[in-house]
């Protein structure tokens, strides 16, 4: 190809075509990704087919997502999730067949297995986990040594070892990926199927499998811990691609002998799944950024070579000898008993004891509710046990029989609750549902049945209390609860149930509005109310808007299962009822026959039209019965999955408000620690140099230029005063410049976040300076407002105007907002691209909560807003997130975005810049007024660990009395 710049031949390729049988478009949903991909796999593992799913592709790319799915939307739910449901419908639908399941789940950490799923240990790190090794026997079968394999009666608890697998996997942040998954992980399902009167037992494995994604270390800058991390996934899945080039080449007919499995213990675990006997599907996930084009490329490479690989399959079946032996046994017994009762030689002996009767019970009872193929009831040839046993049997169908009329709304009710649970058996098996209504054991079940209710409205009223607190009501909410109430404040009190009034002071502070919330990061009241800083909490909790989904979709799915119970009872009514008119119709012809001396067999054994449609439409409820039935069944297992999000929706919930609360009590306490040391130092030290020029101040005692000094309040701060406006833009220009350089210089890239107004004109001297290397710079807006990028009131476009649009910075790295959005979906829009950004253009800070941008810069209004946090609002008070949107803005227009303060404390420098005499009043009131401490958002304005400045002129500095500020008793002032 010839480039026409530079009038060169580049011989390099630039297309590339790959054939896959499928694409999944980034628009695609989950249940698509599952009906395409995961569904025919497991359909195949409940016939006897061993199958494997399992997705590839670089970091951050979306396999975790794919594989297991989001951890809050019901929605989101992935592959795994899926599978298990699917798994359980397919149990409940075959036919004469009695299925186990098992699972197990082992990840493979720096080359080294662990069992995700022991119950028995506390894990608080890696190492509590229990090492698995891999031994091979002499027809090279894998054994695994310390994986615990559990069995799952039901879909709930298959969902249970799911989430504690989840719980203690292997995450953590990279450059590339916020919640990288660094370590493969191999999610099995064992299956065991066994035919009723056979002894054929089909057994199969579906693994699952979640590969830690490939990372160009050299790209991601990565070192330490997470450098080691990368080595290990690097090589394995090297060794992963030996093994798939080895298989191809022998599936295209070339003398490969050795396939290298052995070289690592991830391949070695899927070495049935790679070329053996077993139907697998790889899920190539592919990044669509430009700077990720290399990796993507190589992604399908190797799927292409995945594709040539061919395995052999078959049904996994055979004779199970232990089942041979029992029902032989069995047949023994039984012969004998035949024998014994032909003979007739039974030991005369008398009436059975209490005891014995209660022991016959309880041997009928574990006989009705084994429902396994082989369950057997030895009565021996005793015909006294045989007869007490059919009358056992009858006490029971009378028993069931009077527990089980739906005569009433609460029968409705259990009718809807014991078709859920009976969805699969206790012991992980099922059959297909016969015409008549599940009676057998009604007692026990309706006891099942009531407790499930108790434990559902609990659950509910747990969760329309915690939403309450997230979303907020109409008025405040605080928990009635005891003096003693535990440290987790509001949170707790929602889970133990206690009943929610409006205190007072919540009732005065949801009159007045939010303009009540003062200072939530430094506001002593909120320790001493946790129900007040709950409230506060809750304004800007992020997570309360998929809680609020989860919690309608729970609610809407059982409004549906209430719906299908009543349709269940409704059609097993119906039934009855016309069972019921045909034993009179046949009574009253039979009667008749009588009367008139025919033969009543004969007239019975004519069809009564009458009887012919009541059949028909009894036929008809049969179905509705089982259709219901069926419907009643999946849902079970959708709403034990939204529980278990809700529960740790609530747990989270009461995690994040207690590091909340941690916070607020440090950020208090230095404060109180910052105004005792100034009252116990006399001076402030304060240092800068003459250059006398073009300084001009009004003010006893001071004559610097610049003047730099530490200003009396409870933070550290240089303060920058310039003689004009003009000499506060160039130095202003100039430190910009400087910061590019020692950003560039230290990482490669600059980030700088820009304000509006009067601040962009003030670096427009900035596009004449040369040597600069705006390729390197990634620019940001603070805030901005939700109007078009053209419009005159847009941030971006005055930008534009004044530097932007005369220098070289990409367009791709000038981050606008995005244009045609709901403010709400803007803010997560911007919010979301930012956390795209790898972590060599945007740091983190330690905890990762946080980005670092390299220098932001602030404006001040008249009211002492900065960014679009104005005072006495929810959104200066958030203390999580990093884009807020903004609905009520006091200036025009309402609707905007902004940063979060503290992503803006989280900045390695943040310098404010006021000009003019019209922000000298509220320059004094933030620098010198302390008695109000937060009341203003420029005065929240502290980085944690990184610099702050004030730059300011003579004008909007006038009224600053610096010889005041080295004596430290006469702060913090009220004026």
């Amino acid at each position: 190809m010839q480039s026409l710049d530079m009038k060169l031949i580049n011989n390099s390729r630039e297309r590339y075509l790959f054939n896959f049988n499928g694409v999944l478009t980034p628009e695609a949903k989950q249940d698509e990704v599952f009906e395409r991909v995961a569904r025919p796999v497991v359909v195949s593992s409940m016939q006897g087919f061993h199958g494997t799913i399992f997705a590839y592709g670089q970091t951050g790319s979306g396999k975790t997502f794919t594989v297991t799915g989001g951890a809050e939307r019901y929605v989101d739910r992935g592959i795994i999730p899926r599978t298990i449901a699917c798994v359980y419908s397919e149990v409940a639908k075959q036919a004469g067949y009695t299925f186990q399941v098992h699972i197990s789940y082992l990840e493979i950490y720096n080359e080294v297995g662990y069992d995700l799923l022991d119950p028995t240990r506390e894990v608080q790190a890696m190492e509590d986990l229990p090492q698995v090794y891999i031994q091979e026997d002499e027809e090279q079968n894998i054994h695994f040594k310390n994986l615990s394999v559990h069995r799952a009666g039901t879909e709930e608890e298959a969902l249970n070892l799911l989430f504690l697998g989840d719980t203690n996997r292997t995450i953590s942040e990279t450059p590339m990926n916020q919640a990288s998954s660094r370590s493969h992980c191999i999610f099995s399902i064992m299956l065991e199927a066994r035919q009723a009167g056979s002894d054929v037992v089909r057994r199969s494995k579906l693994h699952l499998v979640d590969l830690a994604g490939s990372e160009r270390v050299a790209k991601s800058g990565v070192d330490g811990t997470t450098l080691k991390e990368a080595k290990h996934i690097n090589l394995s899945l090297h060794y992963l691609e030996q093994v798939i080039i080895a298989l191809q080449e022998r599936s295209m007919g070339m003398a490969r002998v050795h396939v290298p499995y052995r070289n690592s213990l991830m391949t070695l675990v899927l070495r049935d799944s790679l070329g053996g006997n077993c139907r697998t599907v790889m899920v190539a996930t592919v990044s669509g950024e430009a700077q990720h084009m290399e990796e993507s490329i190589s992604t399908c490479r190797f799927a292409q070579r995945v594709a040539l690989v061919r395995n052999e399959v078959s049904v996994n079946e055979g004779v199970d000898p232990a089942a041979i032996i029992r029902r032989l046994k069995q047949e023994v017994r039984d012969l004998k008993d035949e024998l014994q009762l032909l003979k007739g030689g039974a030991v005369q002996r008398g009436p059975l004891t209490p005891d014995e009767l209660l022991r016959l019970r309880q041997q009928l009872l574990a006989y009705v509710a084994d429902s396994s193929a082989g369950a057997s009831l030895n009565l021996g040839g005793d015909m006294m046990l045989i007869r007490a046993s059919w009358q056992v049997f009858k006490q029971l169908l009378s028993e069931g029989r009077h527990g089980g009329s739906a005569a009433s709304a609460t029968d409705t009710d259990a009718a809807s609750s014991t078709a859920h649970n009976n969805s699969s058996s206790s012991s992980g098996s099922s059959s297909r549902e016969t015409d008549t209504s599940p009676d057998s054991s009604i007692k026990a079940l309706q006891e099942q049945v009531r407790k499930l209710q108790l434990q559902v409205k609990q659950r509910d009223s747990e969760i329309a209390i915690m939403i309450g607190m997230v979303k907020g009501k109409s008025s405040s909410i605080a928990q009635v609860c005891p003096a003693t109430a535990t440290a987790a404040g509001a949170a707790d009190a929602a889970a133990a149930g206690c009943a929610s009034v409006a205190s007072p002071a919540a009732a005065e502070g949801s009159s007045s509005g939010s303009g009540q919330v003062r200072s939530a990061l430094l506001d002593a009241r909120l320790l001493a109310d946790r129900h007040a800083a709950f409230e506060v909490f809750r304004k800007s909790y992020r997570q309360g808007e998929v809680i609020e989904d989860n919690k309608q979709l729970l609610k809407a799915k059982y409004d549906q299962a209430k719906a299908l119970g009543v349709a269940v009872n409704a059609s097993k009514a119906r039934i009855n009822e016309l069972r019921t008119q045909i034993e009179q119709w046949r009574m009253q012809r039979s009667a008749a026959c009588v009367a008139e001396g025919r033969d009543v067999l004969a007239e019975l054994a004519l069809d009564d039209p009458r009887e012919l449609q009541a059949k028909q439409a009894i036929e008809q409820e049969k179905a509705s019965y089982k259709s219901a039935f069926s419907h009643l069944r999946d849902l079970k297992g959708e709403i034990e999955h939204l529980q278990l999000l809700l529960e740790q929706s609530r747990q989270k919930l009461q995690r994040d408000f207690q590091q909340w609360l941690g916070m607020v009590a440090r950020q208090q306490q230095e404060h109180q620690q910052g105004q005792q040391g100034q009252q116990q130092q006399g001076q402030q030290q304060h240092h800068g140099k003459r250059s006398g020029a073009d300084f001009l101040w009004q003010g006893a005692g001071v004559g610097v230029e610049p003047h730099q000094f530490q200003y009396a309040g409870d933070s550290n701060a240089q303060v920058v005063v310039y003689a004009t406006g003009k000499n506060a833009a160039a130095g202003l220009a100039k430190s910009v410049t400087e910061a590019a350089a020692a950003a560039i210089k230290e990482k490669g890239s600059f980030t700088l976040v820009l304000s509006g107004g009067s601040l962009i004109g003030m670096l427009s001297s900035i596009a004449d300076v040369r040597g600069i290397d705006f390729s390197k710079w990634w620019v940001f807006f603070v805030d901005e407002r939700n109007v078009p990028l053209a419009s005159a009131d847009s941030n971006y476009k005055g930008a534009q105007d004044a530097l932007l649009g005369r220098v070289g910075v990409p367009p791709s790295q000038v981050f606008a907002i995005q244009e045609g959005l709901s403010v709400q979906q803007a803010a997560t829009n911007y919010e979301g691209r930012l956390l795209g950004l790898p972590h060599s253009v945007l740091p983190r800070t330690a905890d990762g909560a946080m980005p670092v941008f390299d220098l932001i810069l602030l404006g001040i209004g008249p009211d002492g807003h900065v960014a679009s946090l104005f005072p006495n609002t929810p959104e200066t008070a958030a203390t999580s997130g990093w884009v807020l949107p903004v609905t009520n803005s006091p200036k025009p227009p309402p609707e905007r975005i902004t940063f979060t303060m503290p992503a803006i404390n989280a900045a390695k420098e943040v310098a404010v810049v006021a000009v003019g005499e019209s922000k000298a009043e509220v320059v004094q009131r933030a620098l010198e007024v302390l008695a109000l401490p937060g009341a203003l958002p420029a005065q929240l304005v502290r980085p944690s660990s990184g610099k702050l400045r004030w730059v300011l002129d003579s004008m909007s500095a006038q009224h600053l009395q610096l010889e005041d500020w080295a004596n430290g008793k006469g702060f913090p002032r009220n004026k």
